[in-house]
């Protein structure tokens, strides 16, 4: 009988977990745990002037947000490893952008940023947002994940 009754229990725990994961993709049409999404309805845009082999990495944030101010240190850290050791991925050369949401709400708009810290990857023609904890693996494991393997190009040590 307590067999019957703890298979039972897992049974039900595993619906419910599939019921959150299935409601949790129909309505954001993202799955749970997902790294990078590729956005096709929005910018890039036709003449946003990114060359082949180039990648812009764009952080949105606002100055009052805590999370914000949280990810400015590795979102720093991070562009520093990068230019210092020359790393490309996939053979993409990636520039940063910061972009303060509060007072560029354009970009904000033309982006669709909803929420700070919001981080993006657009290329001469695919334009991706990055999910997950903004800490340096993150960010590599976004380029990776979306652009290619890392290649250090110079000052390697």
């Amino acid at each position: 009988m307590a067999v019957s009754a703890i298979i039972t229990a897992l049974v039900v725990s595993l619906l419910a977990v599939c019921f959150f994961v299935l409601g949790y993709y129909l309505t954001t049409g993202i799955l749970p745990g997902a790294r990078a999404v590729y956005i096709p309805s929005t910018p890039p845009l036709t003449d946003n002037k990114i060359g082949e082999k180039q990648a812009k990495f764009m952080y949105f944030y606002a100055t009052w947000c805590p999370w914000s101010q949280k990810a400015q240190i590795p979102w720093a850290s991070f562009k520093q490893l990068v230019q210092n050791q020359g790393l490309t991925y996939g053979g993409y050369s990636i520039t940063f952008d910061d972009i303060n949401g509060d007072t560029n709400k354009g970009m904000s708009s033309l982006y669709n940023v909803n929420a700070f810290p919001t981080f993006k990857l657009e290329t001469s023609d695919k334009l991706y947002e990055m999910k997950g904890t903004p800490d340096i693996l993150t960010f590599k494991e976004f380029l990776k994940a979306t652009l290619g393997e890392e290649k250090v190009t110079q000052g390697s040590s």
